[in-house]
C-alpha cells in the first residue's frame, strides 16, 4: 500500500501567498528607503567576491598541488 499525501504543498497554500506578498512589500520599502545604502556597498561586495570567484573558477587546484609545484593531470584526479 502506498502512502498518499493529500496535503497541499506549502507553496500552493494561502500562507505562502501571504509570505510572498509580505516579502515583496518589504523588499520594495527596503529598496526605496535604503537604496543608497544598498547600492553604496556593491563595490565592496565585488572586492570580497573576487577571491571566492577565483577559487571556484580554478576548482581548488591550488590546494591539490603537490610539493613539486605541478598541477595535477587528468590521471591524478
Amino acid at each position: 500500500m502506498r502512502f498518499q499525501n493529500n496535503d497541499p504543498s506549502f507553496w500552493r497554500s494561502s500562507g505562502a501567498a501571504t509570505f510572498l506578498v509580505a516579502a515583496l512589500v518589504g523588499a520594495f520599502f527596503l529598496y526605496t528607503e535604503h537604496g543608497a545604502h544598498l547600492f553604496g556597498i556593491l563595490p565592496f561586495l565585488l572586492i570580497v567576491a573576487s577571491p571566492l570567484m577565483h577559487e571556484v573558477m580554478h576548482n581548488g587546484r591550488y590546494r591539490r598541488r603537490g610539493r613539486q609545484g605541478r598541477y595535477p593531470s587528468d590521471d591524478d584526479l
